[in-house]
């Protein structure tokens, strides 16, 4: 998929009405330059895939798909981890799927302690990512049972 068009899947799937949610909507699009990092003793696991929502009912949501994802680069303010298969991006309008994408991607796990401390992302080619998805208590709520990671924290 070339970066324009996804890119514009993207916006179209996680600014779908925005508005409605205020300071609590989990969809940011932030594009970061990412150093290339290889440690392979730096690894995210995640048991059965993850799967957030941003709110009751959903409007949209994301799953994190299971598998081990493998430290691919890094910024100044995480490690970017890379998923083993494409994230799972969901629309949905009255309790029902009316759009979904797939889009390789991953977790960005902050280097410093943050009330966001992880946030999805897209891949944008060599170097570039974009933050799609923020990860609070929730996602911390999970770690030991549905995440874990060997990063420093």
């Amino acid at each position: 998929m070339n970066l324009v068009r996804n890119c514009s899947v993207l916006a179209m799937l996680l600014l779908a009405s925005c508005s409605a949610f205020g300071s609590r909507n989990p969809v940011v699009v932030e594009a970061r330059a990412v150093t290339p990092a290889t440690d392979e003793s730096m690894t995210l696991s995640v048991e059965g895939g993850m799967v957030f929502m941003d709110q009751q009912p959903p409007t949209r949501g994301i799953r994190f798909p299971e598998g081990t994802y493998a430290l691919e680069g890094e910024d100044d303010d995480g490690w970017y981890f890379r998923a083993p298969a494409p994230l799972e991006f969901r629309i949905f309008t009255d309790g029902k799927m009316t759009d979904g994408r797939n889009i390789p991607g991953g977790l960005m796990l902050k280097k410093a302690w943050s009330t966001v401390p992880a946030i999805g992302y897209t891949d944008d080619g060599p170097g570039k990512k974009t933050l799609v998805w923020r990860l609070g208590g929730e996602f911390l709520r999970l770690e030991g049972t549905e995440w874990s990671t060997t990063a420093p924290r």
